[in-house]
């Protein structure tokens, strides 16, 4: 019998990818019966893989209590980096507000670290059925950067930030210099915080409006 052909082409391509982390389920799994866990983790990943999808994310994978989503792969957009980024603030959104208002057991203590990285994957199929997915160097520092990101903020990457300049209002911390955009000498990749610009409020994803709350994201660079 012969295999069907792939969906997808393997290539390489310029993809955007973004891990999220679900905080606290871990500890909230060891004192919970099981049938309650499970119950709240689908309820979180029904509202997670809404937000993905709406912003054009592909979602690669599930792996406990992370997700990973590319966008640029299978498909490519002009503005996949801007999608990416607006999805993982929405992302944050979408648990605070299921956190403020499910009276599932364990959902007020859950929150959420997301990290978004930009560069070179080689998209195609692994394992025994197929599965599309990315590999590279960039989803590597995807996860770096989710693993780094403190409790409810988004770590994005200096690749990253280059695509959605101008999409954001920026505040950088020093060793940075935000009007040249030259990074000082340093033996340590200087942190970044931007921040929401309430004018720009809907830019960060075009041709999409839904409100964006001001909240903190978290630049590292790569070198």
């Amino acid at each position: 019998m012969s295999t069907p052909p792939a969906p997808y082409p393997e290539e390489r391509r310029l993809a955007t990818v973004l891990f999220a982390d679900i905080e606290g389920f871990t500890q909230i799994s060891e004192q919970m019966d099981f049938e309650l866990v499970s119950d709240l983790i689908k309820a979180v990943w029904q509202r997670v893989d809404a937000v993905l999808e709406k912003h054009g994310g592909y979602i690669d994978k599930h792996i406990g209590d992370a997700v990973m989503a590319v966008w640029g792969a299978p498909r490519a957009a002009e503005d996949d980096a801007e999608r990416a980024l607006t999805a993982a603030l929405a992302l944050q959104s979408a648990l605070r507000e299921f956190s403020a208002h499910s009276n599932r057991p364990g959902a007020s203590e859950l929150l959420m670290r997301v990290g978004v990285n930009t560069g070179p994957v080689l998209a195609g199929y692994v394992g025994t059925r197929g599965e599309y997915t990315v590999m590279g160097d960039t989803v590597n520092v995807a996860s770096r950067l989710e693993t780094s990101a403190e409790s409810g903020t988004v770590v994005i990457s200096e690749s990253t930030y280059r695509l959605v300049r101008g999409a954001f209002r920026v505040f950088f911390r020093p060793g940075r210099d935000d009007d040249t955009n030259q990074e000082k000498q340093t033996s340590e990749p200087q942190p970044v915080d931007q921040r929401i610009d309430e004018n720009l409020k809907g830019r960060a994803c075009r041709g999409d409006r839904f409100p964006i709350h001001e909240q903190d994201i978290k630049i590292i660079s790569e070198r």
